[in-house]
């Protein structure tokens, strides 16, 4: 039985049997998984507490010959307990890892998704950092790993490089991005405070500048065009739709 470890960030679980729980792990280097944890119910357990939820984890797997995974050990790497702490910030936490858990699928390794998601968590457990600005990031550059950039730095109709000298700016969700003064078509209009909003989620420290009275117009646009592309809806948007 091949044994080794992996670096994880445990997305969610379900009681199996009397004492024994179901994680689904999302790891760097195999991706999404799903693995036994086996008496970790019992009061007595000692790695329960390391395999809550959003935990980023080194875990040790035993696999079977017919792929059946085993959670044999497991260490805490960091348990985000400030993110925790906080209502708003658990939310936000719980969002981002379903959005990962809907779009990934078993066994598919993507390394880039894993730091991008330890970064977020990382950045949501920090002090001083808007967590609309740190999970609209989040969202933005997960589209542009699996395929579905949206055109935030150009117009998405002629390709003309964003400016604030824009005497319009429209939102194409069919396009998937900003549409400038000089493109007719459909879309919606939208301020230039939230048009600028979005261009500065997409470049290096631009959350440092966001117009934070724009970035929930901001957010409202983008969470619609991710579950348009998921093609579900998000159980954590319907339960917590005030704070997300």
């Amino acid at each position: 039985m091949p044994r080794y470890n992996l670096e994880c960030v445990v997305l969610k679980s379900i009681n199996y049997k009397d004492t024994d729980r179901i994680y689904t792990l999302y790891s760097k280097s195999k991706g999404k998984i799903a693995a036994l944890a086996k008496g970790v119910r019992r009061i007595s357990s000692r790695r329960s507490g390391n395999l809550d939820t959003l935990n980023h984890i080194s875990v040790g797997i035993s696999e079977s010959t017919s792929g059946y995974k085993t959670i044999s050990e497991v260490k805490s790497i960091n348990t985000f307990k400030a993110l925790k702490r906080s209502l708003a910030k658990a939310v936000y936490g719980y969002y981002i890892s379903e959005i990962v858990h809907k779009f990934s699928l078993e066994g598919h390794e993507h390394p880039e998704i894993f730091d991008l998601l330890v970064h977020t968590l990382a950045n949501l457990n920090s002090h001083g950092k808007d967590s609309r600005a740190v999970v609209a990031y989040f969202e933005i550059v997960l589209m542009k790993h699996l395929g579905y950039e949206l055109s935030l730095t150009k117009c998405a109709s002629c390709g003309k490089n964003y400016s604030m000298e824009w005497s319009r700016v429209k939102f194409n969700y069919g396009l998937g991005g900003l549409v400038c003064d000089s493109c007719g078509g459909n879309g919606f209009d939208i301020s230039k405070e939230t048009a600028n909003t979005l261009y500065e989620l997409t470049v290096p420290n631009g959350r440092q500048f966001v117009v934070k009275d724009a970035i929930n117009d901001a957010t409202d646009i983008i969470k619609p065009y991710v579950e348009d592309i998921l093609e579900a809806k998000l159980k954590s948007v319907g339960m917590f739709k005030d704070v997300l």
